[in-house]
This record gives structure tokens, sequence and C-alpha cells, in this order.
């Protein structure tokens, strides 16, 4: 497959299977917009789907550490899964005060 076949299965041909396509898969005025910005050409290689410069989700742009930088500039809080004791527990999940062990 050309490279441009490739992010197209994943994008619009994917969002047509999904029935979505008048919503999201391509960029077009008045679809949903979330993308990633990349730093390479990914028609020259498709490798450089990786060289992600920005991620752009609900109207906010991530760096590469996912901190937030535009409109507003917020450092990226810890994830779930690393905080308190660095243990994770999956979403939902309760701790178990009563006998010190955790659900899971």
């Amino acid at each position: 497959m050309a490279p441009l076949d490739v992010i197209r299965a994943g994008t619009l041909n994917g969002a047509r299977t999904l029935g979505m396509d008048r919503d999201l898969g391509s960029l077009e005025v008045g679809k949903l917009a979330d993308m990633v910005v990349l730093d390479r050409n990914p028609l020259d290689n498709i490798r450089d789907t990786t060289s992600i410069a920005f991620t752009i989700a609900n109207g906010r742009v991530y760096d590469q550490g996912m901190n937030e930088v535009a409109p507003r500039q917020r450092p990226r809080a810890p994830f779930w899964f690393a905080q308190t004791g660095g243990e994770g527990f999956a979403a939902g999940a309760t701790e178990s005060h009563s006998h010190g062990d955790h659900a899971h």
C-alpha cells in the first residue's frame, strides 16, 4: 500500500466503515478535528507517523509530554495509574480500607 492509502485506511475509511464519515475521518469544515501534527511527512515514509509534535483534542493543543500549550499553558497532571503510592487501579475500581486490600 502507498503511504496515503495507509493513512486513509486508518482515518477516512475507518470513519466510513463506522458510518461516521460525516463527522470525522478527514479535515473539512464542520467536522470534528482531533488530530496530530507531525514533524516529518508520512507520505515520504509511513514510519514518520510516529514523529508527533503536537496532539490536538477537544480544541486543546498538547506537546509531546501531553502538557497543554494552547489555548492555555498548563502542565500535565499525573496519569491516573501513576498516582498515590505508585499503584494503579482500573477505572472505577476502589480501594478497600477495611481489610487493607485492593478491589481488582
